[in-house]
């Protein structure tokens, strides 16, 4: 049994299960292959700006980027030039990225689910880039956000209360008879055959991911230690992380998988920051990270960040 088998048993027997955001992430990513201006000045040329100051430092640092990165790079901060939006508020969307053969490329960003956000108000913000010009747009552009949660369209100040008092917005929400999301299937109880068989498929799961893993080595030129090294680096320049921050980034080794969507030498790797207790208040820069770096030459495919708020908060 192998990648799709195993898909379609976990899909059966934990269809009951609550995941939250984090999880749902994952196996998106899985099944994917895989994401105010104060004064007048062009979103063109703030983006220019901080391309070049970025572009300089990653040279610096030795790091080397892929296509669909350096155009998730720029829809980015097209996005919060825009729409204000900021790392944080990004890290609770969706967010999906499609390069084309001639290097044009299309980044949209929406929320998960209806079940867990108000996914009808909160709308698709899209971004068309084109060499160093991206240009973003959302579906709710000429729609009001004035009015708090009585808004016909949530933007930042929204997602902000979404992303940080989740559980109150919610309250609030319903209180204002302007959420109703559908109750959740009840929660699948496996059986003990069925759990044997999940066991297996579990174990057979990660047999196959350790033996990709081995074969994307033996392919490339770095490691999975030399790419979990490469990855501390870019998040810490591509978050602007302190040197504190990123030496307390941690990952596990178990977590390493080859993506075999994006080419068996592409791994990724999670890591995590907590700076304070856990269960305490958010600092920046907190949360989980997933890098997807290529073991041929140890180019970055992608910088994914949960800050693990909203609806894991």
């Amino acid at each position: 049994m192998k990648n799709e088998e195993f898909r379609e048993l976990v899909d059966r027997d934990l269809s009951g299960l609550e995941w939250d955001e984090r999880r749902r992430r994952n196996v998106l990513r899985a099944l994917e292959g895989e994401e105010r201006p104060v004064r007048k000045i062009s979103t063109t040329f703030l983006i220019a700006a901080v391309v070049l100051c970025l572009s300089v430092t990653a040279l610096a640092a030795g790091l080397i980027f892929s296509p669909k990165y350096d155009a998730v790079r720029l829809a980015n901060d097209a996005v919060k030039a825009k729409y204000g939006l900021t790392d944080e508020l990004i890290g609770i969307l969706l967010r999906r990225a499609e390069v084309r053969e001639d290097g044009t490329a299309t980044v949209t960003y929406e929320a998960f689910d209806e079940n867990d956000f108000p996914a009808d108000r909160i709308g698709i913000y899209t971004v068309d880039v084109k060499g160093n010009h991206a240009d973003a747009s959302w579906s709710h552009d000429g729609d009001s956000t004035e009015g708090g949660l009585l808004a016909e369209a949530y933007g930042a100040e929204q997602l902000t209360m979404l992303a940080y008092h989740y559980g109150e917005t919610l309250d609030e929400m319903t209180r204002l008879g302007i959420w109703n999301a559908e109750p959740r299937e009840p929660r699948h109880e496996m059986t003990p055959e069925e759990q044997e068989e999940y066991r297996e498929a579990l174990a057979e799961s990660e047999m196959y991911r350790r033996q990709d893993l081995r074969e994307a080595e033996k392919a490339g030129t770095v490691t999975v230690e030399g790419a979990a090294e490469i990855a501390r680096k870019a998040i810490a320049e591509e978050y602007h992380l302190t040197a504190d921050q990123a030496g307390k980034l941690s990952w596990d080794p178990e977590d390493a998988m080859v993506l075999m969507e994006e080419g068996d030498t592409v791994i990724e790797l999670i890591f995590g920051l907590r700076q304070g207790e856990a269960g305490g208040p958010f600092t920046e820069g907190d949360g989980m990270y997933y890098v997807d770096v290529d073991l041929l030459d140890g180019r970055i495919e992608d910088i994914l960040y949960d800050p693990g708020l909203a609806a894991n908060e």
